[in-house]
């Protein structure tokens, strides 16, 4: 009896390991790369992955960090996320860098300390391939949290990502547009990307509410003429992410 139960109890954990990466894929979180620790967690036992870790596997190093940030083997703890996540970081797993950077912005749980989570943001935007970094760094310059504040700055670092597709990101580059926030107003690249949005709304709306890009482009297209709309709608159709 007692077998069974243990078995039912890991049966359960493994499927609610498995739902969260689904979950995640679904809500856009920092794209497919954030769920795949959920997933590794359901096909690997927790002990396999910290052994691993324990052991300096980089990789496992950010996946317990995630099953611990997460809770994904019990009540979240951030403490021990945040351990396994700057082991990584060090040896220079980018994902590491970020998941590390937004414990350290959030705070909570853990000390708030904006500042290195910026400098972590901007050591794997520049070391990896990964717009989600550019993205939050982006936001760092945005609203002037551990750096200096800076829409020129801002407005570059959402480009990164934008043109590498986040979806969030281009939401912002259309706004900087709309509102002429460190560029010229230019309402037919504020369209185009907007437009661009539109397939992925959904996970630009998890980031926040307010990124609605069908709203948004219906809003500005009051503003433009009908050449200023089919402009930005070929420029669309015509853009391509750049790696």
């Amino acid at each position: 009896m007692r077998t069974r139960t243990l078995l039912v109890l890991t049966m359960s954990a493994l499927l609610a390991a498995a739902v969260m990466g689904w979950y995640l894929v679904v809500r856009g979180k920092g794209d497919m790369h954030v769920a795949m620790p959920h997933f590794a967690s359901a096909s690997q036992p927790v002990a396999e992955v910290a052994a691993r870790a324990k052991a300096g596997e980089p990789d496992a190093q950010y996946q317990l960090g995630v099953i611990y940030r997460d809770g994904l083997d019990g009540p979240p703890r951030p403490r021990q996320a945040l351990e396994w996540f700057d082991r990584a970081a060090r040896q220079r797993h980018v994902r590491a860098m970020v998941a590390l950077g937004g414990l350290l912005e959030q705070g909570g749980a853990v000390k708030a300390d904006p500042y290195k989570a910026a400098d972590w943001y901007r050591v794997a935007a520049q070391l990896g391939d990964d717009p989600e970094a550019e993205f939050r760094l982006g936001e760092m310059h945005f609203s002037g949290r551990g750096v200096v504040q800076s829409y020129g700055e801002a407005i570059d670092w959402y480009r990164r990502a934008a043109e590498r597709g986040h979806p969030a990101a281009q939401f912002l580059i259309g706004a900087m547009y709309e509102h002429g926030w460190g560029v010229d107003r230019d309402p037919v690249q504020a369209y185009m990307w907007y437009t661009l949005v539109l397939p992925r709304a959904a996970e630009a709306m998890a980031v926040r509410r307010t990124f609605n890009p069908a709203k948004a482009r219906e809003r500005l297209a009051q503003g433009m003429s009908q050449f200023q709309i089919r402009e930005a709608r070929r420029e669309a159709a015509a853009w391509k992410p750049s790696r």
